[in-house]
């Protein structure tokens, strides 16, 4: 997403907008969760969105989009400006060059808005948003130490880097983690911590022994 940081009347030079990444990992909600935040870009007139990781709405609106549109062909291509989905043609070299694709989609000479169908495929599975967010969520009673407790409730949103270390563990890791050396098994607490469904999903499955030295509560 590429955010503008000017509160003027007039959009700021390209040069000037700042860009952060969201990485949606293995819950296809949360894609859709982006592209809903997204699309208040209505509200927001000198915003941009780049959304294209194609698995972000392939699937949503695969049947409408351009054949042509494949991952090694939709680099810096597709993106939201004021609410609305652009599809940056295929005579326009825009790979590796961000400036030039933001000058094409805010130019409103270039033609660049997607078809009807595209925008109503998306907008479909959209209108779902938010409800369907939180219905999505689950509360789980945890045990944990009590640093961590704190860190969750100062920022809730860490436990899914958490779960993703925990479900993507490799053998150094598990050894690593083993020493306990930064959050030590002493001071249990319990506390109520906030997953979507696939985070928890990912946690319970998992079959782990806690190290030897480790005296886990009942």
């Amino acid at each position: 997403m590429v955010l503008s940081e000017s509160l003027g009347l007039a959009p700021p030079p390209v040069q000037d907008r700042a860009t952060f990444e969201v990485h949606c990992r293995d819950c296809s909600s949360h894609q859709l969760d982006l592209l809903r935040t997204q699309c208040l870009t209505t509200t927001a007139p000198f915003t941009e969105g780049y959304i294209w990781q194609r698995e972000a709405f392939s699937l949503r609106a695969a049947h409408a989009l351009p054949r042509w549109l494949q991952p090694d062909t939709s680099l810096e291509r597709v993106w939201l400006h004021q609410g609305v989905l652009h599809v940056i043609p295929k005579q326009h070299e825009v790979a590796g060059n961000v400036l030039k694709a933001l000058r094409l989609v805010t130019d409103p000479h270039a033609r660049t808005e997607a078809a009807e169908p595209i925008q109503q495929a998306v907008a479909k599975k959209l209108a779902r948003y938010p409800e369907r967010a939180r219905k999505n969520m689950h509360r789980a009673r945890c045990r944990v130490p009590a640093s961590i407790a704190h860190i969750l409730r100062q920022d809730p949103q860490l436990v899914s880097p958490a779960v993703e270390a925990f479900y993507t563990r490799d053998t150094p890791g598990v050894k690593t983690a083993a020493r306990m050396a930064h959050f030590p098994p002493q001071d249990w607490v319990d506390t109520i911590v906030k997953f979507n469904r696939c985070l928890y999903a990912q946690l319970v499955q998992q079959q782990y022994e806690a190290p030897p030295h480790v005296s886990m509560p009942e």
